[in-house]
């Protein structure tokens, strides 16, 4: 009898360690994942910063190279970002689940409201909507050869947005690792009070 309820214990334990195992799998893919994801991020917002960058310094002259070449070469960058929004914000969902997050990179409302009202953006998206507005209407002066009184305001207009808006992608950069260390931290101390060791 007393084999029998030791082999009952052991099974139990091993249940129970295979089960603690399986979590932690899961913890460590969902670690991994979010942290791909904000290379992903990090790397299609630098990339479209960057293009803003290079079509203002082609205006302004410290860069040499055909405007509407590195206008095409900008553009291709908005269309990665906006057709990667949806997949981030899916991959968010699934790896972290946290709708700050999820806002702080797009949100619908403060989209319409920075398009169509001119209002400061709160989610990263807003920010890139807004920098690239004024940096379009800095493109179109220069091909069209508008005042330089005009052309010198845009291009101040658009180096303040360029500066905010890396300043965004920093404090968005910021908050998801925090965010992910945090929720690591607990989940792995969740992991520990269950009597788990590696």
């Amino acid at each position: 009898m007393t084999c029998f309820w030791g082999q009952k214990v052991a099974y139990q334990y091993q249940i129970r360690q295979l089960r603690y195992q399986q979590e932690f799998e899961i913890f460590k893919e969902n670690l991994y994942g979010s942290m791909t994801l904000l290379d992903d991020i990090s790397l299609a917002a630098s990339e479209r910063l960057m293009g803003m960058e290079r079509v203002l310094w082609v205006i302004n002259g410290t860069s040499k190279g055909d405007l509407d070449a590195i206008w095409d070469d900008y553009y291709k960058t908005v269309l990665d970002w906006n057709v990667k929004q949806l997949v981030f914000k899916t991959k968010l969902i699934q790896y972290i689940d946290d709708d700050a997050l999820i806002e702080d990179l797009m949100d619908d409302n403060d989209s319409k409201l920075v398009l169509y009202q001119n209002v400061e953006p709160k989610s990263l998206h807003g920010h890139f909507l807004r920098a690239h507005r004024i940096i379009k209407k800095l493109y179109e002066c220069a091909r069209h050869n508008c005042s330089e009184k005009d052309k010198e305001f845009l291009m101040n207009s658009t180096q303040n947005e360029i500066n905010n808006l890396g300043r965004a992608i920093e404090e968005y950069h910021n908050e998801f690792v925090k965010r992910v260390y945090s929720m690591a931290k607990v989940s792995k101390t969740d992991f520990f009070n269950k009597g788990n060791r590696f």
